[in-house]
């Protein structure tokens, strides 16, 4: 059994801005666990048609190169899980729900789902059985701009979820979205559907982005790329542990979470840098969730 996640959304999905030189050693490294479809191509460009062990930066667009929220997610989740994590990351900046992530006829929709299947298919010509285990969704901010778009939110993200389930052939697949935050005229609007369908449909979980360091454009910085990505993990199994505890019943709990908890301290490279690899996971070291 090979997992295998999806990262999605826009340009805080994508990582716009990020600089690998300024992670800390722990990240730069090439993590031999987890596994990134495609590391050097970006979108429409030929595939590598390969995996490779997951390692900054994550994509690249003409001169371009970054890294986003699948460095620190997945350490997190091969640290929490103890098993081999394939990561397929589709993410495009200035992209809205309404048009470019619309389910069915979207274009970055029907890439992601073509990915998707081309990567399940590989693993399976490789003897492989691939078990889709999250989707993680950082996208919002394009739909804020525009009345309309805002006020379909809540029925495109439903559908988003549910097509997405459906074209993926996994029903229960878990779905992550971050909340997004930076403040545009619909942003409220744009939670609130998050939050609402994260109500209406099962195996939906929340994490929240208000407090991420930020760049001067607006963009996450690099330590708030390292957090989201800390922020997601968190969310994920929380979701998952609650599934399988109502699947389960209350006397058959899972064990108790190995993430371990966010100090109350100011966050820094410096404290990040500090941070021992081995057990330990990587910390949130950041207030809340």
């Amino acid at each position: 059994m090979k997992r295998v996640i999806i990262v999605a959304g826009q340009s805080n999905g994508l990582g716009v801005g990020s600089r690998v030189n300024l992670l800390p050693q722990m990240l730069q490294r090439p993590q031999p666990k987890a596994l990134l479809w495609n590391q050097t191509t970006w979108l429409d460009l030929p595939s590598l048609t390969q995996w490779l062990p997951l390692q900054p930066p994550t994509w690249q667009l003409g001169n371009q190169t970054g890294f986003g929220p699948e460095l620190s997610l997945a350490y997190n989740l091969v640290q929490a899980t103890g098993e081999e994590i394939r990561i397929v990351k589709i993410a495009q900046g200035n992209t809205s729900l309404a048009v470019d992530w619309r389910a069915g006829n979207g274009r970055l929709y029907q890439l992601l789902v073509a990915r998707v299947r081309t990567v399940q298919a590989q693993l399976r010509m490789q003897g492989e059985t691939p078990e889709l285990v999250g989707i993680f969704w950082m996208q919002g901010e394009s739909d804020m701009f525009r009345a309309d778009w805002a006020g379909a939110y809540p029925r495109h993200f439903r559908t988003l979820i549910t097509s997405l389930r459906r074209d993926l052939d996994t029903p229960n697949l878990p779905f992550i979205t971050a909340l997004p935050s930076t403040p545009y005229p619909y942003m409220a609007q744009i939670r609130a559907a998050q939050l609402a369908v994260s109500r209406q449909l099962p195996q939906v979980g929340v994490t929240d982005t208000q407090g991420l360091p930020l760049l001067p454009d607006g963009h996450f910085s690099e330590l708030g790329q390292v957090q989201l990505g800390n922020r997601f993990a968190r969310a994920w199994q929380t979701q998952t542990r609650t599934a399988h505890q109502a699947a389960l019943g209350d006397s058959s709990p899972l064990p108790a979470s190995t993430l371990t908890p966010a100090p109350t301290g100011s966050a820094t490279f410096e404290l990040l840098a500090l941070l021992v690899v081995g057990a330990q996971l990587i910390r949130p070291w950041l207030r809340g969730t």
